[in-house]
């Protein structure tokens, strides 16, 4: 027959646990020493590939710079070759400029002996026109003398002949003349005058004006259009004078007048006031009788003495309004 007890059940894996070992020494050591192998290659290796990447870098730079370098030798090259031609050029410049400079200076040394020698000249000029206008003013200073000689003498002899033809033709019979509209008769010459001739006719006397008669009168008695201006201005000036003596004789009699009529008007007026003030006292005087025989009225009657008391007030009321109309005041 079999084996009839039953099999033993297994553990679960929640309850199996292995039991935990302690670890030997040696197994510590050995554990210790993969560790530090396994750190030392990799840092081996790490600066091993840093020392190839910085030698790589190393020579990249470098061939960077000699390339650059090469670049900016052929570029300094080349701007040599430019300044050296700039500075040919230049030189050649400045040798033309020289020469340029001194053909200059001596056109200059040419035109300053021609300027000069014009300078001289013009001088000369000034000179021999500052004598020959001394010699102009001094002939046309002699001519402006005789010149206001002549005149002098010219305005003498106008003078005297104006004065001649003018007492000359005094009384001098023109007959029958028409001047503008008007036909004088039996005309005489009265008086000639710088604004015209002053005659004397059948009907009377008239002033007959120069600019308004023939040009053959005018020429004979020396007819000036300024002087006769001038003498119409001093008649009228002399009018004028003679209308503000007249005007002021007028004022000064008007004032006279007035101060005058004034003086009368106030004796008037104080005769007035002189009447206004009797009259008053005298109301005064019976105004108060009668109060004071309102008292004692006596065989009158006291009404009698009130309507008079009242008739008097009444007076030296109006009494006092005539003498403020003359400025007094009570």
């Amino acid at each position: 027959m079999g084996n009839t007890n039953p099999p033993l059940p297994l553990p679960s894996g929640e309850d199996f646990k292995f039991p935990k070992r302690k670890p030997s020494l040696a197994q510590l050591a050995i554990r210790f020493l993969v560790k530090a192998t396994l750190i030392m290659t990799i840092a081996t290796t790490l600066l091993l590939l840093g020392w190839f990447l910085g030698r790589e870098m190393e020579k990249q730079v470098r061939t960077d710079t000699r390339s650059e370098l090469a670049t900016r030798y052929s570029l300094l090259g080349k701007q040599k070759a430019l300044l050296d031609l700039e500075a040919d050029s230049a030189r050649d410049t400045a040798a033309t400029t020289i020469a340029e400079a001194v053909m200059l200076r001596a056109k200059q040394s040419v035109f300053e002996q021609r300027i000069a020698t014009l300078e001289q000249q013009i001088k000369n000029q000034q000179r021999a026109a500052e004598d020959l206008e001394k010699s102009y003013i001094k002939r046309w200073e002699g001519t402006k003398a005789e010149l206001e000689q002549t005149k002098g003498k010219f305005k003498a002899y106008r003078d005297a002949y104006k004065t001649h033809v003018r007492e000359e033709a005094r009384g001098e019979h023109l007959g029958t003349f028409t001047y503008r509209d008007y036909v004088f008769n039996d005309t005489v010459i009265e008086r000639i005058t710088p604004v015209g001739i002053e005659i004397r006719h059948e009907s009377g006397a008239a002033r007959l004006l120069f600019s308004l008669l023939p040009p053959k009168m005018r020429n004979r008695f020396a007819y000036d259009p300024g002087e006769a201006a001038g003498h119409l201005q001093a008649e009228r000036a002399s009018w004028l004078k003679r209308q503000v003596i007249a005007d002021n004789a007028r004022l000064e009699k008007r004032k006279k007048e007035d101060e005058m009529g004034r003086r009368i008007a106030m004796r008037i007026a104080e005769k007035e006031v002189d009447e206004i003030l009797s009259k008053m006292a005298s109301a005064e005087r019976s105004l108060t009788f009668c109060e004071s025989k309102l008292a004692s009225p006596g065989r009158r009657s006291p009404k009698d003495y009130e309507w008079k008391i009242r008739q008097l007030r009444s007076d030296i009321v109006y009494y006092e309004s005539q003498l403020e109309n003359y400025g007094i005041f009570r």
